[in-house]
């Protein structure tokens, strides 16, 4: 599976620096800029995260590119804030995101809505890869089969609460 990611979050960043990240993506991300018209991605930006997915078939370099373009946005250092999986780590990745599992709040119900908002507005503003359509619609079924198995319902429970159902 030829996709990576490169991210910031709640565990890795304080507030100003996801938003300082957040802000400069949310401006130049969304667009179909010529700049990286080649580079299939998409932005997922939440209040507690910030992630480029992308797909290419030299992955170093798609990551290299969106890298340097951050350095070019962000005039503070980040670097070492963020983190980047590749292929199978990326789908666990997303596929943890999708099912609140890697949330501020464990099991939140708001994360898949925000991965699905974010899948449906980048294929309309874009062609998006097969390897991309795969990873979304997969993880999203994983995240929906995850709180449909494990009967966590709706709403922010309590890791009591999850414990106690589990």
């Amino acid at each position: 599976m030829r996709v990576g990611i490169i991210g910031i979050n709640h565990k890795s960043a304080n507030l100003s620096l996801r938003e300082l990240l957040a802000k400069a993506c949310l401006t130049y991300f969304h667009e179909n800029d010529p700049l990286h018209c080649e580079h299939a991605f998409i932005l997922l930006s939440t209040c507690n995260r910030t992630e480029i997915y992308f797909s290419s078939n030299d992955l170093t370099a798609t990551h290299s590119h969106f890298l340097k373009l951050l350095r070019s946005l962000v005039p503070q250092s980040f670097e070492h804030r963020l983190y980047s999986f590749f292929s199978y780590d990326c789908f666990t990745h997303l596929a943890m995101v999708s099912s609140g599992m890697d949330s501020a709040i464990l099991a939140e119900t708001e994360i898949q809505g925000q991965v699905k908002n974010a899948y449906e507005l980048a294929i309309k503003e874009r062609k998006i890869p097969h390897a991309l359509h795969f990873l979304f619609q997969k993880c999203l079924k994983i995240g929906k089969d995850v709180r449909t198995r494990f009967n966590l319902g709706r709403g922010m429970p309590t890791l009591a609460e999850i414990v106690l159902k589990l």
